[in-house]
């Protein structure tokens, strides 16, 4: 399956901000060496677009086209280092950022763990303790450092994914 880039017109089906040629120059002027397999990469790229996807209400602004646009860009209001982004583009950072998870996931990182639930929380040895994880999971979150560094200036002030919010409530 050939990735379909959008590069800020509204491609239709548009599955990535990046090509894969993109994805390992990146990773290659970070060390890394991806995958000879185009598909295992491709997959990759897919997954790191499905993540920032996940994130659509942390970005700024909206989306330019919201009823066709499969991608969470182009979108419109949004700023870079105090200056309005054009809502026909691609930012770099965003592609960066992408091009990070990728990466990332090269590296062994699951960007969507999920558990079977089963998983031991506690456990004793004597007299026999064990603890499971409730139906769900408890599989650790990533931690995407590199990569909110380059996509945090595309976040809302305030965004939760950064920790630039907390939200305390007093018992009264």
């Amino acid at each position: 399956m050939a990735l379909i880039i959008e590069d800020g017109t509204n491609v239709t089906g548009a599955s990535s901000f990046v090509t894969l040629a993109e994805a390992r120059a990146f990773a290659l002027a970070r060390g890394v060496t991806l995958s000879a397999d185009d598909a295992t990469v491709e997959a990759l790229v897919i997954k790191a677009s499905d993540f920032l996807n996940q994130l659509e209400g942390e970005f700024q602004g909206l989306r330019t086209t919201p009823n066709t646009q499969p991608l969470v860009f182009p979108r419109a209001g949004v700023y870079w280092l105090s200056y309005l982004v054009e809502s026909n583009t691609i930012p770099g950072a965003l592609k960066n950022a992408q091009c990070q998870l990728v990466v990332d996931q090269a590296g062994g990182v699951d960007l969507q763990p999920v558990g079977t639930g089963a998983e031991i929380l506690e456990e004793m040895v004597g007299p026999i303790r064990t603890k499971f994880a409730p139906s769900g999971t408890n599989a650790a979150t990533p931690t995407l450092s590199t990569f909110y560094g380059f996509i945090s200036g595309l976040l809302a002030p305030g965004s939760s994914v950064t920790g630039g919010s907390i939200n305390i409530e007093v018992a009264t």
